[in-house]
């Protein structure tokens, strides 16, 4: 990669604008329509500023059971921030689910998913309001913030979310002892499955004709949501 990931400014910048790159690339030739960031920055334009009214944007047309479109919402910012945790982009996303026979069913029959970047503190309340006006609650998948550290993904957003599945992407012994305890024990009191990368490696979440299932890379074998 170009430049010295261990400096800050241009040079680190330019790694990220490489690694963009090669992703978009990647999407483009494996058939994607789109690729989303969850790094908010004043160099890249958040998809709320594209789409200002915070209506749904249809991308992937083909990609869901049955051909029915993929909708994601970028709930949050809700207008241009500075770099920052808080900052960071989410967005919540509804796939066309099939069933276990591969027979896409209907339109209502969805897998719905929140990634939400590193966003904690005021980003977060900022977020959990979003939620509430759009009436999105109960969802499949939660993208943990932050790695799961014990300072994000509370009460209240939990039991706005009621997340079936959780995924933490957290380094194995990594110095900040994410996930922490206290955030885990929230987790578990609202019944959410959790996958952590530190133990399970990548998590892959893949849905279709035949429903949604989750992979991970060091565990083998499937599971049904």
């Amino acid at each position: 990669l170009p430049g010295d990931c261990a400096e800050r400014g241009e040079r680190c910048l330019m790694c990220f604008r490489f690694r963009l790159l090669r992703a978009a690339r990647y999407a483009t030739a494996n058939g994607f329509d789109c690729l989303a960031t969850s790094l908010a920055s004043s160099r890249w334009k958040s998809l709320e500023q594209v789409d200002a009214a915070g209506e749904w944007a249809c991308a992937a047309a083909n990609a869901g059971a049955g051909g029915k479109p993929v909708a994601f919402l970028c709930l949050h910012p809700d207008k241009h921030k500075e770099s920052g945790n808080a900052a960071s982009e989410c967005f919540y996303l509804s796939f066309p689910a099939g069933n276990e026979k591969g027979d896409a069913q209907s339109a209502d029959t969805q897998v719905h998913m929140l990634l939400t970047g590193d966003v904690e503190g005021a980003g977060e309340r900022e977020l959990l309001a979003a939620l509430q006006k759009y009436q999105i609650t109960d969802i499949d998948i939660l993208k943990c913030p932050h790695h799961g550290s014990k300072g994000t993904t509370g009460v209240e957003l939990l039991e706005q979310l009621k997340p079936a599945v959780t995924v933490i992407s957290c380094g194995q012994n990594n110095r900040y002892g994410h996930p922490h305890a206290e955030l885990l024990e929230r987790l578990r009191a609202v019944d959410s499955r959790i996958f952590q990368t530190q133990y399970s490696g990548a998590v892959t979440v893949r849905v279709g004709k035949r429903g949604c299932r989750i992979t991970t890379y060091k565990v083998r074998g499937r599971r049904k949501i």
